[in-house]
């Protein structure tokens, strides 16, 4: 555009381009970037400490500190990196809160450029405000993180599809704001598996959300792990009380973004499309001032209670299930059909709505079934030929062990 491919190396373009990003202090108060897209240096200057935010533990939301002044010296002309005040925003760092926080970052005196290389322009009246987190980069084979506006991804070559998935978690951002974590970045995820689900159908969803299975499972993984067994069952080990993170309190990612796109997996396929969006759409974050302000606004438009599901979810860390097929007793009620009652047993600490598939000769039947947490769950589903297997949860539920979610039926004649 305009003949001017330098406008697309300004701030705000080569944060949005695959790049190496060479960091190092240029001195005691000035941070260098230097980012081999377009060859280009950004340089963040710090002034004094700000005060910072603290968490508010009654009613598990986070009370910002003293905002960044920006003000560039006299005399700085505008310029594609502009000017950029900095300044570190600390948090935690009492009780079992680890302490971290963030690098803001604010940037002014910009000249007029474009976001991306087709032209999509941004004025030279442009503030691009910024945050940095330091994280450890996961394997190529995990999913990608996500740093305030940086999002970081295994390298890899263009794909369209995960192009698109980067852009919805983006976009979900910009059009619906909530100050609590678990709502704020789980949506965003959730729109990613939304839209691999668009693309390529519900099993690509749920592979996308399996990428942060490994994750959740250690962090929910007890450190000193131990089993109850009696005659009939054994219970699933409860997580470490001094680990639990409760998702309306919690300041770790892989609860607030892994945690919390099952969780809206799972209210979806509860409730529905319909009742989720209009619930959604009756969001406003000037009104979230207790954390049951979501559930009472998804009840009122599904017309169920969830109430229980929270609980076990979002207001406490219970763990995470871990299902079993207990028993199937299949019997016949025609010439080839069948009534097959299946009982479904959670050996872990939350409940919630999980998806029994029965496989029958020629095709499958699905149906859902409420498990709370150390209890049982009974369906009972009719079919017109020979039951062959159950299989309870389809992946879309997080739970402990998927190993034993299998039961074969065998000793019926066709």
């Amino acid at each position: 555009s305009e003949g001017n491919p330098c406008k697309a190396y300004g701030a705000l373009g080569i944060m949005r381009q695959p790049t190496h990003l060479h960091i190092t202090w240029q001195d005691d108060n000035t941070l260098k970037m230097e980012a081999d897209f377009g060859t280009q240096t950004r340089v963040f200057h710090f002034g004094p400490p700000l005060r910072p935010g603290q968490m508010s533990y009654v009613g598990g939301r986070y009370l910002p500190g003293d905002e960044l002044k920006v003000s560039a010296p006299a005399g700085v002309q505008p310029s594609l990196q502009g000017y950029s005040a900095a300044a570190w925003n600390a948090m935690g760092g009492r009780g079992a809160i680890e302490k971290g926080g963030s690098l803001k970052v604010v940037t002014t005196r910009l000249t007029s450029g474009y976001y991306w290389k087709n032209g999509l322009p941004y004025t030279a009246n442009a503030v691009l405000t910024e945050q940095f987190r330091v994280m450890e980069l996961p394997d190529a084979g995990e999913a990608p993180f996500e740093s305030g506006r940086l999002l970081l991804t295994p390298l890899r070559d263009d794909d369209p599809k995960f192009v698109q998935m980067t852009l919805a978690h983006e976009l979900t951002h910009k059009a619906f704001f909530s100050s609590r974590p678990w709502i704020y970045e789980g949506l965003a995820h959730f729109a990613q598996a939304l839209y691999r689900e668009r693309q390529d159908g519900r099993q690509a969803a749920l592979d996308y959300m399996g990428l942060h299975r490994a994750a959740l499972l250690q962090a929910e993984t007890p450190s000193a792990p131990t089993t109850v067994s009696s005659s009939s069952s054994s219970k699933a080990a409860s997580p470490d009380p001094h680990s639990l993170q409760p998702l309306v309190t919690t300041f770790e990612e892989v609860f607030y973004r892994s945690k919390a796109v099952y969780v809206w997996w799972m209210l979806r396929d509860m409730i529905g499309d319909d009742a989720l969006k209009k619930a959604l759409a009756a969001y406003q974050p000037e009104h979230d001032r207790e954390p049951t302000y979501m559930q009472h606004l998804i009840e009122a438009h599904a017309k169920r209670d969830v109430g229980w599901f929270f609980d076990d979810w979002i207001y406490r860390d219970r763990g995470l299930p871990d299902f079993r097929v207990l028993s199937v007793y299949p019997s016949k009620t025609s010439q080839a059909g069948y009534l097959v009652t299946i009982t479904v047993e959670n050996l872990g600490g939350a409940g919630t709505e999980v998806p029994v598939t029965l496989h029958i000769e020629g095709g499958e039947v699905t149906k859902r079934v409420v498990v709370h947490g150390h209890a049982t769950g009974v369906i009972r589903i009719t079919v017109p030929s020979t039951p062959q297997e159950v299989v309870v949860n389809d992946g879309s539920v997080p739970e402990i062990d998927m190993t034993n979610n299998t039961f074969k039926i065998t000793g019926l004649s066709k």
